[in-house]
């Protein structure tokens, strides 16, 4: 569901959700942080 609604490719995300490591590029922050903003106001 947040693949489709973003955009992103759904392991992009899972790596993001699992891995503390992670680096994601401004997009795929930028891409999350508009979905989450959005469903939390909707």
């Amino acid at each position: 569901m947040v693949a489709e609604a973003t955009g992103l490719h759904y392991n992009t995300i899972r790596g993001v959700r699992d891995n503390e490591a992670a680096n994601p590029s401004y997009k795929v922050l930028k891409a999350l942080s508009d979905y989450l903003e959005g469903s939390a106001n909707g």
